[in-house]
């Protein structure tokens, strides 16, 4: 919550800081305009100067997300490594997609909020025998429920897809045979 609310503050922020650094002409919008306008009275485009200004500004939240995006992949890893082999539970993965990848989903078991899943992860959660209710999204945003009688040391995989719909996105929670 607090990463997603940061990214809109930065995005915000860096709109006016592009809009004001153009129309004054100062930096960074300044290295741009003297790269295409380098003589004094020279003509350049404000829209492009204003693009490249976002874009440069726009940039050290991409790579801190990128960051954190490896950093989270790298903890999943290790946690998915320290897993036995009898223990009873739930794989559950999404596949990577450029539309949805900074979007997170979250996972409820039994109506509970048990996780977030990003593009590209892959968990195992443990859950006790017995009936088991899995669910992905929230709001008007979410799967159908699949539902499970979990016996001692058996694991279930499933899969979350993402498809377009509407204005919206769908969720596609199925078992993988």
């Amino acid at each position: 919550m607090f990463f997603r609310n940061f990214t809109y503050l930065y995005t915000g922020f860096t709109f006016v800081a592009a809009t004001v650094g153009t129309f004054t002409e100062s930096q960074p919008a300044l290295l741009w305009i003297d790269l295409f306008a380098p003589n004094p009275g020279d003509s350049y485009s404000i829209k492009l100067v204003f693009l490249l200004t976002l874009l440069t500004l726009l940039l050290p939240l991409l790579i801190l997300h990128v960051v954190v995006f490896g950093i989270r992949k790298t903890i999943d890893t290790k946690a998915i490594q320290n897993i036995s082999y009898g223990e009873t539970g739930v794989w559950i993965s999404r596949k990577t997609t450029f539309q949805n990848f900074f979007i997170d989903v979250p996972l409820f078991i039994d109506n509970k909020k048990i996780t977030m899943l990003y593009s590209g992860a892959k968990k195992f959660l443990p859950i006790a025998p017995g009936p088991v209710t899995i669910r992905a999204g929230k709001g008007l945003v979410t799967s159908q429920e699949l539902h499970f009688n979990l016996k001692s040391g058996q694991q279930i995989k499933t899969e979350l897809q993402i498809f377009p719909k509407g204005f919206l996105m769908g969720l596609e929670l199925k078992e993988i045979k």
